[in-house]
């Protein structure tokens, strides 16, 4: 995934970044079931999703893996 992106960063592909997205999805689920239990039961998973997909591709926009380190540490 790596190689994904800096292929991504070099050209702004929207396939690839769509594919970056389909990659960490199952971490932002996983992290998001995580979470449920300490919110109240108002707050529903989809919505705790969502949000973590937002707070993904705003991550997935500044990282620069020039800069080293991996993705999924940042």
């Amino acid at each position: 995934t790596e190689e994904l992106f800096f292929e991504y960063k070099k050209t702004g592909d929207p396939n690839l970044r769509n594919a970056l997205l389909e990659c960490y999805y199952p971490m932002v689920r996983h992290v998001s079931s995580s979470l449920l239990r300490r919110f109240p039961r108002c707050v529903d998973l989809e919505e705790l999703s969502s949000a973590g997909i937002h707070g993904l591709y705003r991550a997935l926009e500044a990282y620069d893996p020039e800069r080293g380190g991996t993705f999924k540490t940042y």
